[in-house]
């Protein structure tokens, strides 16, 4: 049998484990079976209805069944699906409410309707356990005389409190602070204590008992939700040996105050008498035991301790029953007292301490006066120490000053010589650098030449020729033999050869100014006024040799006008030094492409500086190279016709004498860019610097 119950129409209902819901209607104990053509017969719970008859929690399922024995349908969830849980717990409240309770969780039933809905309940801030119902199960569910609806779950004894809000859980008892646990079993009595089987609980005074044989009852063999307020105010629990009957009127609190007694005192494993002059603890005593009992025969292991050591510890030292002794180690000599206080089996603190006072005896050597010698002896080891670390730092620092002083004359003469040496490095790449500045104007030189060859060899031609027919013409002259068709085809022969020697002298002429112009603005880098497209085309013409039987060709887009105030030697300088660097680098190896020089006005500048780029399609080059191009004699043809020189003189010019700056972007086969951006009227300086 599960549950029993008497409704207060007098009928008994019982409800067995695996055999269904019987019903008595009367006091003769005739039951008849109720539940024959129910489903499940599996009847774990019974509570009494508002409207009459009985409510019967099922293992799977809750249905109401009437006062004449006919049963409701099973209720439903909200959503209209089967509640198929397992019932441990049911009550209807004053108000009609219904409460379910199961392993899972809390569920309720508004007094104005048919199904049920889950309890989710409100937080509340310091509630520890308010949300852990649906984890642990609801055990049990009552409601006391004040209308306070009590749940007990297996993590402790909760208050349900409901509001417009919702329902509120306040947690009025933690199963983790009761060593034996609560129970499976809950009921409240007249005067609103709650009694779980294993523990009272006052509302009123926030306070709670554990129960045990002491107060007569059987609490190691409880039966789950076997207890019952009978109409008398006394309590029935079952246990699985019986009945308990309880009168809480008559219960009483257990208030009784055990005073703390001395047990056997131990130092060293030997066991010390109890002189009438007081307790001496022998010197060098390195551990001291002190055993204790508080007097609460009830049920001595529930008593709990607490001690402490008036002279070396401040705070209390906590203990249960299995832990009677306060061990000390390698105490000092001197008076302590020992308080040792105790709980009675329900945890109140006895107002009789043990209160134990001693002296712990001083060997020779905790003496006061051999104290005071080491204290000397100590004193004056430091004094020595520190006087001999005093002489040893002095010495110290004496070696120190004498090795500097030799470092440092050491570091003034490697800086005398690396000052020479870097002097001597700056002359060097001084002359590399005019070296290579005269290499330039060299190979220009011989370019103009090779230049001024063409047309100065078709003079030659045309003045030789014209001076063999004018003596032909002479000769005929001189005889009488001239004819009109020799004089017409020789001044037709003169006509186009005075044409080809006017041109022929032109170029040269042409050629020998521009070179005039170059070679001034290079080797004496004077500063003039200038079109920079006209300049760059210059430069452009005296490469035009080497340019001849290059693997790239050479676009220049530069709009004329724009005007600089600068060095043009620098500027061609540049593009002579940018052509051989591609020359030399970019379209090397059968490569191809295009090197485009290009110039404008740079943005945001107001028009004082100009971009001038030179953008290639070659090879590119990788990170590691693009940092290092413009240190000096830095090159990836080294022997084979670089030098290392260029770039750095370029980064010299443009940074230097022309005041600008310069930067390079490339990616390997990705080509090369160089951004030069130059005032347009260069700041005064001193160009031979």
């Amino acid at each position: 049998m599960r549950a029993l119950l008497r409704t207060a129409d007098g009928q008994f209902w019982a409800a067995m484990q695996e055999g269904g819901l019987w019903r008595a209607p009367d006091d003769q104990g005739r039951f008849e079976p109720v539940s024959k053509d129910w489903p499940e017969q599996r009847i774990r719970v019974l509570a009494a209805a508002a409207a009459g008859g009985a409510w019967a929690g099922l293992g799977s399922g809750i249905r109401r069944v009437r006062s004449d024995g006919r049963a409701d349908d099973p209720l439903r969830r909200e959503d209209g699906s089967a509640f198929d849980e397992i019932v441990w717990s049911v009550v209807e409240d004053d108000v009609s409410r219904l409460w379910v309770g199961t392993p899972f969780g809390l569920w309720w039933r508004p007094a104005d309707a048919e199904t049920l809905r889950p309890v989710v309940p409100l937080r509340s801030a310091g509630q520890a356990g308010e949300l852990v119902v649906g984890q642990t199960g609801v055990l049990g569910l009552k409601q006391g005389p004040d209308g306070q609806l009590w749940m007990l779950a297996r993590d402790g004894l909760y208050r349900m409190d409901l509001s417009e809000r919702g329902l509120r859980l306040d947690l009025a008892l933690d199963a983790r602070l009761v060593e034996q646990g609560l129970g499976d079993q809950l009921v409240v009595d007249h005067a609103g204590i709650v009694w779980t089987g294993r523990v009272r609980f006052d509302p009123q005074r926030e306070r709670w008992q554990a129960l045990g044989p002491a107060d007569g009852l059987d609490v190691a063999n409880q039966v789950w939700g076997a207890s019952r307020l009978l109409p008398d105010g006394r309590l029935v629990l079952g246990t699985s040996t019986g009945l308990t009957l309880l009168d809480p009127a008559r219960f009483r609190p257990w208030d009784f105050a055990p005073r703390v007694v001395l047990g056997a005192i131990h130092a060293d494993e030997t066991l010390l008498p109890r002189g009438r002059d007081g307790l001496r603890i022998p010197a060098r005593t390195r551990r001291l035991a002190i055993g204790f009992a508080g007097l609460d025969y009830s049920d001595p292991m529930a008593v709990r301790y607490r001690y402490r050591l008036e002279g070396q510890i401040g705070h209390w030292i906590s203990g249960d029953a299995s832990q009677r002794t306060a061990t000390f180690d390698n105490l000092w000599p001197g008076d302590y007292v020992l308080v040792v206080e105790a709980t009675n089996r329900v945890g109140d603190w006895s107002p009789y301490p043990l209160v134990l006072p001693f002296r712990m005896e001083a060997a020779f050597w905790q003496t006061p006066a051999f104290l005071f010698a080491g204290v000397a002896l100590l004193l004056f080891g430091l004094f020595a120490l520190l006087r001999w670390r005093e002489a040893m730092s002095a010495r110290r620092a004496h070696e120190l000053r004498s090795l500097v002083e030799l470092r440092t004359i050491e570091l003034v003469h490697a800086r005398d010589a690396a000052e020479a040496a870097f002097s001597e490095l700056r002359g060097a790449q001084g002359k590399l650098v005019e070296a290579e500045k005269m290499a330039s104007l060299g190979q220009m030189v011989a370019g103009v030449a090779h230049e001024l060859n063409t047309p100065l060899g078709n003079a030659l031609v045309v003045s030789s020729t014209l001076q063999e027919r004018a003596a032909g013409i002479a000769r005929a002259v001189d005889e009488g033999q001239l004819r009109r068709s020799e004089l017409d085809e020789f001044l037709r022969v003169l006509s186009e050869g005075s044409q080809l020697l006017v041109r022929s002298v032109a170029r040269a002429h042409e050629l020998v100014s521009s070179f005039k112009q170059v070679a001034v603005d290079r080797s004496s880098s004077k500063r003039r006024r200038f079109d920079l497209a006209a300049v760059v085309r210059e430069a452009l013409e005296m490469e035009g040799p080497s340019l001849r039987n290059a693997r790239f060709r050479v676009e220049m887009q530069i709009p004329t006008g724009i005007s600089m105030d600068s060095y043009p030697g620098a500027i061609g300088q540049i593009v002579g030094n940018m052509v051989n660097n591609a020359t030399l680098h970019a379209f090397d190896e059968q490569a191809s492409g295009t090197l485009r020089i290009d110039a404008r006005l740079q943005e945001g500048t107001a028009g004082s500086e100009v971009l001038l780029s030179f953008v290639d399609d070659g090879k590119g080059m990788d990170e590691v190279t693009r940092r290092k191009i413009f240190e000096p004699f830095f090159t990836t043809k080294m022997g084979r016709g670089g030098t290392g020189l260029g770039l750095n003189i370029v980064y010299n010019l443009v940074s230097q004498l022309l005041s600008g700056s310069i930067e390079v972007k490339s990616n390997p086969g990705g080509g090369t860019r160089f951004d030069l951006v130059l005032p347009l009227v260069a700041p005064a300086s001193d160009p031979a610097a």
